[in-house]
């Protein structure tokens, strides 16, 4: 038989179940923005580094170039030594 009070009260279970699946989804979707913003946060931090390594590869190349140019103008000064230096030999064989 049909008991009014028994139905009230399936009633009020199944509305209880609907709110604390409703926290929970609730929860959980906090849960999961909290951990979305950390993982852009990390993404973000990630990037910055490799833009700072970029910069200070293309840096240490720049300074490398700076190097290999220097070493040949010196290069380039001893060589024009070493030839007046052998014209002065060669005068003072003479």
């Amino acid at each position: 038989m049909f008991d009014p009070k028994e139905a009230e009260g399936a009633g009020v279970k199944e509305a209880e179940g609907a709110r604390v699946k409703e926290a929970e989804g609730a929860r959980v979707k906090e849960a999961s923005e909290e951990k979305l913003l950390d993982l852009q946060n990390s993404i973000q931090r990630v990037e910055r580094k490799l833009r700072l390594a970029e910069t200070e590869k293309k840096a240490d190349s720049m300074q490398g170039n700076s190097n290999v140019k220097k070493n040949e103008l010196e290069i380039r000064r001893l060589k024009m030594e070493i030839q007046e230096l052998e014209a002065c030999l060669e005068r003072r064989q003479k």
